[in-house]
Parts: C-alpha cells; sequence; structure tokens
C-alpha cells in the first residue's frame, strides 16, 4: 500500500467498509416509505392519453402502465403491449 493510499482510501474500499456496516433506523423508516409511495405505479397507469380523430368519434384511449401498454377500442385499436 503506498502512501496515498493510507491517507486516502480508493472508492471501491470505502464503498464495502459502508457496505458492512448495518442499515440504520431512520435508513429503514424512509425505505419502508419510499416503496409504499411507489407501490401504486405497478397497478394503476401512470399516463393517459386520449386521442380524437374522425375515424375515432368517440376518441381512442391509451393507458401507460409500468409494464406493458393498453388501450384502444377493447384492444383491437392497440394492441396490448408488454415488450
Amino acid at each position: 500500500m503506498t502512501e496515498e493510499e493510507e491517507i486516502m482510501p480508493s472508492f471501491p474500499s470505502r464503498f464495502e467498509d459502508c457496505l458492512d456496516r448495518p442499515v440504520g433506523r431512520w435508513s429503514r423508516v424512509f425505505l419502508i416509505l419510499f416503496i409504499f409511495v411507489f407501490m401504486p405505479a405497478f397497478v394503476a397507469p401512470l399516463w393517459r392519453i386520449t386521442m380524437f380523430a374522425p375515424q375515432y368519434p368517440k376518441g381512442l384511449t391509451m393507458d401507460i402502465y409500468l409494464n406493458e401498454l393498453k388501450g384502444g377500442n377493447e384492444g383491437r385499436d392497440i394492441p396490448r403491449s408488454t415488450s
């Protein structure tokens, strides 16, 4: 180990030291709050788009979820996509 490394440890060394420490109480509380705040993103649409055109007099709606795209006239106009 060089004199420079003794004075200022490298980033991987500091990062590994950080991983060895237990998670504190406040960190756990914030993690649980974060999970509950973002959980609706998995079941509710993140974005809803409604388009109007002559061929769609009632409009065409598309719901964008975290993992899929739904919409159209019972799925006939916009095919369901999960890719």
